[in-house]
């Protein structure tokens, strides 16, 4: 769908969203809702979790048969995340997760995916004509540039220096001369200076008069270049614009000439990071070895590592199935955001009335000093003012957490400084937040932010808890006072900060 079409469009796709909003009970948690609300609530979140129809419904039971047929194979696995054969796919993938799994657990997975990251970078930076190999090839050649200008200033400096010791020799040689014809010049400046002093005092009378003309004519000009100082202060800014615009093209050249003169140079050094990388890489699946090893000898590992390989298989088939009834829909969130990119940036750009060559677009951008980061970011064509951010939420319920997370509430959370490019830029307070999201034909909804979801899921599997009701809504209700539900944030911000795919 191209941009034209797009804009015709959202009104209509917001209407759906509307619609879908508007289709499920409100869960009474919010503010301006009421808890009468929750119990009707509860019942359509238990429903869902208990769904025997469709899809799920034959997968549960297609598993079911299969764990009574294997009942001495899977009894002991099961009765180590606290379940039987008799219960469902579900509990049992959620009960293993909850599962202990080790102390050195988290350190071992956390350096695998850095591991797993780094051994990514180094296939993207060794294949030639990639994005990130060009990316980093610019910043070599930026490098090289700021060295050449250092030692331009430096010759600079040196010649500057040079022209000092010339001029003080000539000096020295004048004040010689200037000494020599000092006593001569002394006498006829005596008589000078009495002929001057006659001389002055009649210029003077005449200084006076022209004084009190220029009073008056002072006074007319300083209105005139009031008026004058006001139009000049708006061409410099033009100036300033036009200098910075210049250059960074002339930057731009500079570069691009640097990645022909330096190709040899810039191949070296591109190797010597991979190379560095490689280094790196090896040392840590050396440690990531030693956390294996380490958990192998641990007990809630073993245990964790047996019930997740014997029903490995079931897992995956039973999130393969979650997704497609849209209970996990975050598993497609990165190509959501590779949409996002594609079309809904340009719809905001065109609301903010930008040019292509006013802006420049960023995406998965940390803050400075803060954990977290916004799926985009507009800047200027210098990079030096945030002109807007941008969330990108693939589920529907989501779009009030998507504002919460960027928009003006930022502020509470000390979200003001971002990162770019090893540079910190400050977000004005008024920079618009716009939240994406999309909008498909015959996908289940769950009618909840994902949040709150995890949360009620956890409740509502934790059977042997047996919480209560009221219990479960002042937990709840703590998490969500003083915020919007996605439907009084759809009616408040939709018409000017979201975007619909």
């Amino acid at each position: 769908m191209d941009l034209e079409q797009l804009k015709k469009k959202q009104n209509e796709l917001k209407e759906k969203v509307r619609e879908i909003l508007l289709s499920f009970p409100q869960p009474g948690l919010y503010d301006g809702e009421s808890k009468e609300d929750f119990p009707k609530f509860t019942k359509h979140i238990f429903n869902i979790f208990e769904q025997d129809e469709g899809i799920r419904g034959d997968l549960k039971r297609k598993f079911l048969k299969e764990f009574k047929e294997r009942e001495n194979e899977f009894k002991y696995p099961l009765s180590l995340c606290g379940c039987g054969v008799d219960n469902p796919i579900g509990l049992i993938y959620y009960k293993t997760q909850s599962m202990k799994r080790g102390k050195m657990y988290k350190k071992y997975t956390t350096l695998k995916k850095l591991n797993s990251k780094t051994k990514d970078f180094i296939k993207q930076i060794s294949t030639e004509g990639s994005e990130k190999r060009e990316t980093i090839r610019m910043q070599i050649a930026t490098s090289i540039l700021k060295k050449q200008k250092k030692l331009e200033l430096i010759r600079k400096e040196i010649k500057e220096l040079e022209n000092e010791e010339d001029q003080e020799k000539n000096k020295n040689q004048k004040e010689k001369e200037q000494e020599q014809g000092y006593e001569k010049e002394k006498e006829q400046e005596k008589k000078k200076e009495h002929e001057k002093e006659k001389e002055k005092e009649k210029e003077q009378e005449k200084e006076q008069e022209k004084e009190q003309e220029k009073e008056k004519e002072q006074e007319k000009e300083k209105e005139q270049e009031k008026e004058k100082e006001h139009e000049k202060e708006k061409e410099q800014e033009k100036e300033k614009e036009k200098e910075k615009e210049k250059e960074e093209r002339e930057k731009q050249e500079q570069i691009k000439l640097i990645l022909i003169q330096h190709k040899e140079e810039i191949k070296k050094k591109v190797l010597q990071i991979i190379n560095a990388r490689k280094r790196q890489l090896e040392k840590k699946e050396k440690t990531t070895d030693n956390y294996l090893q380490a958990l192998k000898k641990d007990k809630d590992y073993v245990k964790y590592k047996l019930v997740k390989d014997t029903f490995k298989t079931y897992f995956k088939e039973f999130m393969r199935v979650e997704k497609l009834v849209g209970m996990d829909s975050n598993l497609v969130g990165e190509n959501f955001e590779k949409l996002s990119a594609k079309q809904a940036i340009p719809l905001i750009v065109d609301r903010l009335g930008l040019e292509k060559d006013q802006y420049k677009v960023f995406s998965n951008v940390y803050w400075n000093n803060v954990n977290g980061e916004i799926d985009f970011v507009i800047t200027d064509h210098l990079e030096e003012n945030v002109l807007a951010l941008a969330e990108a939420k693939h589920q529907i319920f989501d779009i009030a957490a998507a504002y919460r997370q960027s928009g003006p509430y930022r502020l509470l959370k000390g979200k003001n400084e971002i990162k770019i490019k090893n540079k910190i830029i400050s977000v004005p307070k008024d920079a618009p937040c716009f939240v994406i999201t999309t909008y498909e034909e015959d996908k289940l909804y769950f009618g909840i932010e994902s949040k709150l979801k995890e949360r009620l899921r956890n409740y509502f599997l934790e059977f042997e808890k047996a919480y209560e009701i009221e219990t479960i809504y002042d937990r709840l209700r703590n998490i969500c006072k003083g915020k919007q539900s996605p439907l009084q944030w759809f009616n408040l911000h939709a018409n000017d900060k979201l975007i619909v795919l």
